[in-house]
């Protein structure tokens, strides 16, 4: 029974994907090249939004694949820019407008400018991406651009930082700087490319582009980003979980799990011990030390400690509508140096109040929802979308995401899902009444 189970997944998956390869060998009478395109402009766009600020006209190139989007995207359908109605869009453009109306209260306006400004220009991106992708996109296609647009980062990371400068990053446990793109960031990316490609692996098979994992996670270690590192050892471990459990046998299935967890954390402490990981050792020490009260004054752990408890004296002082959207900086940028609360429950609670916060957070309460609601009708990627989609919602105690387009391409990826689930839902209950 377990390896029954195991293998209704296995074939889910392998239904979703033959599914796809069936529809586009039949679209070769139409114009594949033309929805080969439009996937590849969604991949240069997944890219830019890490890479352009790195760019002379970076901007400009990412307006460039919208509009190579939009383009083919008018090509495939007769230019007909139906735009499908759905919560996501509307979610975006509430936040928006939220952020916008901020500045009548923000203490600071012109600091929340920037940010409605920035939402707004997302709202527009991500319509133009929804619109490409829910008619006939995949879940899949929208996993491997964020892994293969992960690995391009990552090698576009070490053209530019040169390998040399990598490799003695690496010696001397020591991290990239921030001048060429966050280092955060960059091991983020890398970190997130790095889970799908692992569940692909596990669900499917080992192929010659997994190869592409080793110089990410080389590339993780030398931004020395704890959250990237979380995220994998997070994302990997929770992958093994739901691959393994099965209800019917629920005895022997936790007795694997747990097997599997202590394994996991004895590799994980000898991995730790380990020079090229003394870097970010150190850094997740330090992070430890600050979550027991030991944090010295001089890590960045105790700093992020600091930001917490000043947004919270914020949000008691404004409560319902906050200090105004990305406002923190009045609060803490002359003495800190810093523009945010680098924690987006923390930053939104302060500069965004109960109703800005509850607005920004409905999406997640309504992606987790239907997750729940629509479990038992789980498809091969159902997995890897709720792990990603999960940890990138917890990874927002690490760093503010509200402004990254990044963070709503995430949630496209959960929306699709959820579109897929319901067509399953509703094709298993016309079957049922027939």
């Amino acid at each position: 029974m377990r390896q029954r189970a195991g293998r209704q997944v296995e074939n889910s998956y392998r239904e979703v994907a033959g599914g796809l390869q069936t529809k586009t060998r039949a679209g070769l009478s139409v114009d594949l090249t033309g929805k080969e395109v439009l996937l590849f402009s969604v991949f240069l766009f997944y890219i830019l939004i890490y890479i352009e600020e790195t760019l002379p006209v970076g901007q400009l190139f990412t307006l460039a694949s919208v509009l190579l989007m939009l383009v083919f995207y008018g090509r495939e359908h007769a230019w007909d820019y139906h735009i499908h109605p759905s919560v996501f869009l509307i979610y975006i453009l509430a936040f928006a407008c939220y952020c916008a109306l901020s500045m009548i209260w923000a203490a600071d306006p012109s600091l929340t400018t920037p940010a409605m400004r920035a939402v707004f220009i997302i709202l527009v991106m991500v319509t133009a991406v929804y619109m490409c992708t829910y008619r006939y996109g995949k879940v899949e296609d929208l996993l491997k651009v964020i892994m293969y647009g992960g690995y391009a980062v990552v090698f576009y990371s070490i053209l530019r930082y040169g390998w040399t400068a990598v490799r003695y990053v690496l010696s001397d446990s020591d991290r990239l700087t921030n001048e060429l793109l966050n280092a955060n960031t960059l091991g983020m990316c890398a970190a997130y490319a790095i889970v799908i490609n692992f569940y692909f692996i596990i669900y499917d098979r080992i192929r010659i582009r997994d190869i592409l994992m080793v110089p990410s996670l080389l590339i993780i270690l030398a931004s020395g980003s704890r959250k990237a590192f979380v995220i994998v050892a997070a994302g990997v471990f929770a992958l093994l979980i739901l691959r393994n459990m099965n209800r019917k046998d629920f005895a022997f299935s936790a007795l694997k799990i747990a097997i599997g967890a202590a394994a996991f954390v004895i590799l994980l402490y000898f991995l730790l011990q380990l020079p090229m990981f003394a870097g970010i050792s150190k850094r997740l020490f330090d992070m430890f030390r600050a979550l027991s009260g030991n944090a010295t004054r001089y890590n960045s752990a105790y700093a992020r400690m600091q930001y917490v408890q000043i947004g919270m004296e914020m949000f008691r002082d404004h409560p319902l509508l906050g200090a105004g959207i990305y406002n923190s900086y009045a609060f803490i940028g002359k003495i800190r140096g810093h523009v945010h609360l680098h924690n987006n429950f923390v930053e939104l609670l302060a500069c965004g109040g109960i109703v800005g916060f509850a607005l920004y957070y409905s999406i997640y309460i309504y992606v987790l929802g239907m997750f729940w609601k629509l479990r038992k009708y789980r498809d091969g990627f159902f997995d890897i979308v709720f792990v990603v989609f999960f940890i990138r919602f917890v990874m927002g105690v690490g760093h503010v995401q509200f402004k990254s387009a990044a963070t709503y391409f995430f949630l496209l990826l959960a929306i699709l899902e959820i579109r897929d689930l319901k067509k399953k839902r509703a094709e298993d209950r016309r079957v049922k009444i027939g």
